[in-house]
């Protein structure tokens, strides 16, 4: 198992909700909710608690994208 860093260039001070997927079609929401005071957010995907497994070989096509909280 391993981990993985993704790095997306935000509005500073938004807050977002990481997705996450194997295919593009099915999308897993991550309840946590982060935000960067910079224009620069980094996020590592370890596995659990964040997100089902680690990724790696098992999970060798993982995306990811950011979304807006619904209010």
């Amino acid at each position: 198992t391993g981990s993985f860093s993704v790095e997306w260039q935000v509005i500073p001070d938004q807050v977002y909700q990481v997705e996450f997927s194997s295919n593009l079609l099915d999308w897993t929401l991550i309840p946590e909710v982060i935000s960067s005071p910079n224009s620069t957010l980094q996020w590592v995907d370890a596995g659990p608690p964040r997100t089902d497994s680690a990724p790696g070989i098992e999970h060798a096509n993982r995306y990811y994208r950011l979304v807006v909280p619904e209010e």
